[in-house]
């Protein structure tokens, strides 16, 4: 909060006592002293507080919202595994770990499907 000092037109800083533990004073102020903090730190300090959880909230948000799900068939005998990650090799094999067994599998020949977050559900056991 700002003032306007009365004799001249430059605005001055409004400061509150805040009280912090310490220890006692011969003044008898009862083992706490008073520390002055302009308003305008306190309302800055806590709209940083703010603005950085809702920062984390919206990252967290958006990780959660862009998760991809995989439906990996095996083309040799027709094994289904699924899986919310798949990494392409340089042989041309597809390595993932599957989330039924939590086996880390690698085949040569395969078929990779993007599937949504209900056919995955409703496929891992």
């Amino acid at each position: 909060m700002f003032v306007r000092n009365a004799k001249s037109s430059e605005l001055q800083a409004k400061t509150m006592p805040e009280r912090l533990p310490g220890p006692p004073d011969s003044c008898g102020a009862g083992g706490a002293r008073v520390v002055f903090v302009p308003l305008v730190w306190r309302r800055t300090m806590n709209t940083m507080k703010i603005t950085k959880l809702l920062m984390i909230l919206a990252a967290f948000g958006s990780l959660t919202a862009c998760m991809s799900y995989y439906q990996v068939t095996d083309t040799v005998n027709g094994t289904e595994y699924y899986t919310k990650s798949v990494k392409n090799m340089k042989s041309g094999a597809v390595s993932f770990t599957d989330k039924e067994t939590g086996a880390r599998v690698t085949l040569q020949n395969s078929a990779v499907r993007k599937i949504d977050k209900d056919e995955y559900k409703e496929n891992i056991r």
